[in-house]
């Protein structure tokens, strides 16, 4: 898996020791107007979101809090869901100027994102989405994307104890705390037969996206999934003007559905 360290949490966290007045920061015009959703008091958990069409994504961390799960007692994320994708026009002119920036181009799937992560001092697998804190929100299906998560991952039927078994199951590890690790999650492209966006599924399927290690410092080690490299396309180092790279692979089979750039 190809890793990269984020510290915009850790920037955030000297600067603001405290809950209380990171959330200030993050909810006024200088921090960009984000907002504190899924408030679960008993266990120190929020949901730190944007909300379209008012926050400001053009800051340096906004891209980073498309919706996090924070710690309130701590002070800490445990869960970054990805950053969004960009289809705005490219912002480079040659592919050498996109490689040396770090983008890349990937299909564009359809389907659910789906966030799991554990804890230090607690043993509980939670499960999340970008809006609910427990994954208990639905959309085209009555049924809560949780149990369609679980179900996909699981391949089991709704009628079995899908959260037990997904509890005791060996890949969700614990944070190593004498390593200095506070967090660890786990962010999964989910595709349901009950659940589409563009297309019907024919069947369900769970891929990995990412996996985050986070320290106690509110460092951050992403490292992205072997799952995404069939749906990745490589831009190669020379200075063909990018827009042209791109409409001849348009043209091959390589490209021949929608795409996404991702930049660190």
């Amino acid at each position: 898996m190809a890793s990269f360290e984020n510290t915009i949490y850790k920037d955030l966290i000297q600067r603001y020791s405290d809950f209380h007045s990171l959330r200030s920061y993050l909810e006024s015009d200088e921090g960009g107007l984000f907002r504190v959703v899924e408030h679960d008091i008993a266990n120190d958990l929020c949901i730190i979101r944007y909300e379209k069409g008012v926050s400001n994504m053009e800051l340096p961390h906004s891209k980073w809090f498309r919706s996090v799960v924070w710690n309130t007692r701590m002070n800490l994320p445990v869960c970054i869901a990805p950053p969004k994708s960009c289809s705005e026009p490219l912002p480079y002119s040659t592919c050498a100027e996109a490689v040396k920036h770090g983008l890349r181009c990937e299909e564009q799937l359809d389907g659910v994102m789906v966030n799991c992560f554990r804890f230090a001092c607690n043993d509980q697998l939670y499960i999340s989405t970008r809006s609910s804190l427990y994954a208990t929100g639905h959309f085209y299906s009555a049924t809560p994307f949780r149990t369609l998560f679980m179900e996909a991952y699981l391949g089991k039927d709704r009628k079995e104890d899908l959260e037990s078994m997904l509890q005791q199951d060996d890949m969700f590890v614990k944070p190593d705390v004498l390593k200095g690790q506070y967090a660890i999650y786990y962010s999964f492209l989910v595709q349901h037969k009950e659940h589409r966006i563009v297309k019907k599924h024919e069947q369900n399927s769970v891929r990995l996206i990412q996996i985050g290690n986070i320290y106690q410092d509110g460092t951050v080690i992403i490292a992205d999934s072997a799952d995404i490299g069939e749906f990745a396309f490589s831009i190669p180092n020379t200075n063909q003007p990018i827009s042209e790279w791109f409409l001849e692979d348009r043209k091959s089979t390589r490209l021949n559905s929608s795409h996404e750039w991702i930049s660190r």
